[in-house]
């Protein structure tokens, strides 16, 4: 039988349980934000957010976006990507899509990173639909799941995840009304 320090040791340097790596995902930081807009069809809201090749035209601080692979059955993304940069970092991201349109109620745009630089989880929900109180609208929810490699980069995380969450629902919503006025969605 080994001595308890010994089995200490060996724990130390041998790689986690299972339970263990499931338990660190468990503080993912989370965020939601809602958002109404007035006079928008959500077939509309929903191409602007699912032509990820756009980002870079409107989103701040997105240097490039584009669009890896289709799907052959309905032509949305599948494998897209963005690259992001701010002052001395410039980092870039591809990630899984899912672009679902259910039914004309819902509609639904999924991204979920496969590059692990900087995040170990990072991943979006757009949800879209016909605001269930508001004639005419449409409510938008964007749900941002994250948690960076550095502890230092999580415990700072929550200063700005807000506001820059905040900051890409207004550009998007800025494009899907820009869309709304020119009278097309692309």
């Amino acid at each position: 039988m080994s001595s308890p320090s010994l089995l200490y040791k060996r724990l130390l340097w041998t790689s986690p349980p299972s339970y263990a790596h499931s338990q660190a995902i468990t503080h993912v930081h989370r965020y939601r934000l809602v958002r109404t807009i007035k006079d928008v069809k959500p077939l509309n809201a929903y191409k602007v957010i699912s032509q990820i090749d756009r980002y870079k035209e409107y989103i701040p601080y997105c240097l490039d976006s584009f669009i890896g692979k289709r799907s052959p059955h309905n032509n949305m993304p599948t494998l897209a990507g963005l690259r992001v940069g701010f002052k001395q970092y410039d980092e870039v991201f591809n990630c899984e899509i899912e672009c679902d349109k259910a039914n004309e109620q819902k509609y639904i745009v999924e991204a979920n990173s496969i590059s692990y630089n900087i995040f170990q989880k990072l991943y979006s929900k757009w949800t879209i639909v016909q605001h269930p109180r508001v004639k005419e609208s449409i409510q938008i929810e964007l749900i941002l799941l994250f948690k960076f490699n550095s502890a230092l980069y999580n415990s700072v995380a929550g200063l700005f995840a807000k506001k820059v969450m905040n900051t890409v629902m207004d550009s998007f919503e800025k494009r899907i009304l820009e869309r709304k006025i020119l009278g097309n969605s692309n």
